[in-house]
């Protein structure tokens, strides 16, 4: 019989409950939604520990895009939200006009972001997200 052994741990200054977590697909980072506020992410290589989207409350569905550059994040408050990762510069934020709160995905190629919620189960939405990063150029903002 082979021996378990855990190989490794990684520490939250927050000591949190965990219920979702995804790693980001280079494998460089873990993502988790916890029992607080915000979204947490570790870098494997050095354990080192951040929290992104601090305001972001709990009950919030996030996704990290195939490029695992872009992680997104809808709450009960029908809001949007947008981060760079690893660094968690906010890119963008918006509201959504509904509650979207219960589900959240990229497209594989980054083009769309869709969310599920809000009264009715089967309201799926699709965001162009060229569309809104155009609109952001437009006002001076960026991603």
């Amino acid at each position: 019989m082979a021996t378990r052994k855990r190989l490794r741990r990684l520490t939250d200054p927050g000591n949190q409950l965990y219920h979702n977590l995804t790693f980001t697909p280079d494998g460089r980072h873990l993502v988790a939604r916890g029992s607080r506020q915000g979204l947490s992410v570790w870098e494997l290589s050095t354990g080192s520990h951040r929290t992104i989207g601090a305001d972001l409350p709990l009950g919030s569905t996030f996704a990290v895009a195939a490029d695992g550059r872009t992680l997104a994040a809808s709450d009960s408050k029908s809001i949007l939200h947008l981060w760079a990762l690893p660094e968690g510069k906010e890119l963008a934020r918006w509201e959504a006009g509904t509650s979207v709160g219960t589900a959240i995905a990229f497209h594989p190629d980054g083009t769309l972001l869709v969310t599920c919620g809000g009264g009715r189960m089967s309201d799926v939405r699709f965001w162009d997200l060229a569309a809104i990063r155009s609109e952001l150029e437009e006002i001076g903002l960026d991603w």
